[in-house]
C-alpha cells in the first residue's frame, strides 16, 4: 500500500493524465463491449421471445375461437335435425327402427335388437374383419344412417321454417365468434 502511495505522490501531472486518459479510453471500451456485446443482444432476444409469446397467444386465441364457432355450428346443425326429426315422428313418417337410431346409443341399439356389431355389419352389407374395427365401422354407419335412411319430406313451409332456423342460428354463431 506503501508503494502505492508513493508512486501516486511520486507522480507528475504529464503522467497522471496519461493515466487518466488511458483508465479514461479503457473504461469507455468497456461500455461499448457491453453494450453492444451484452446489451443489445439480451434486448434483441427478450424483443424476440416477446413477439413468439405474442403470435402463440394470437394463434391459440384464433384456434380457441375457430373450435368455439365449429361447436356453435355443429349445435345449430344438431338442433335442426333434431326438428325435422321429431316432425317426422310426429308426422308417423319414420319406422320405429329410426325412432330408435334417433334416440338410441349405438350399444343400445346393438343390446334392443340383439345384435353384435359383425352382426349388424352383415346386415349392412358392410366389411366385417370378426375384430374391433367392426364396431368403429358399424358405428361410423349408424350415424350416417340417421340423416341418409332416416328423414322424411316435410312440408314446404316446415322445412322452410327449420331452414330459416338454422341460418339464423348459424348467423348468430358467426356473429358471436367472429374471427
Amino acid at each position: 500500500m506503501s508503494k502505492i502511495l508513493q508512486t501516486i505522490t511520486g507522480m507528475t501531472l504529464g503522467n497522471a493524465v496519461k493515466i487518466s486518459i488511458v483508465l479514461a479510453v479503457l473504461l469507455v471500451s468497456f461500455a461499448i463491449f457491453y453494450h453492444y456485446v451484452i446489451f443489445l443482444p439480451q434486448k434483441e432476444e427478450a424483443k424476440l421471445e416477446q413477439q413468439r409469446q405474442e403470435q402463440l397467444t394470437k394463434e391459440l386465441k384464433e384456434r380457441e375461437e375457430q373450435e368455439a364457432l365449429d361447436a356453435c355450428i355443429a349445435n345449430a346443425e344438431k338442433k335442426y335435425n333434431d326438428q325435422w326429426n321429431k316432425e317426422c315422428k310426429a308426422l308417423g313418417r319414420l319406422t320405429s327402427s329410426c325412432i330408435d337410431i334417433h334416440e338410441l346409443s349405438f350399444s343400445e341399439y346393438l343390446d334392443k335388437y340383439d345384435l353384435n356389431p359383425e352382426t349388424y355389419n352383415q346386415q349392412r352389407e358392410l366389411p366385417v374383419t370378426g375384430e374391433a374395427e367392426d364396431f368403429i365401422v358399424g358405428l361410423f354407419d349408424y350415424f350416417e344412417r340417421r340423416n341418409d335412411e332416416c328423414s322424411c319430406r316435410l312440408p314446404i313451409s316446415t322445412a322452410d321454417r327449420f331452414g330459416e332456423r338454422l341460418d339464423e342460428a348459424k348467423a348468430e354463431c358467426f356473429k358471436r365468434f367472429s374471427l
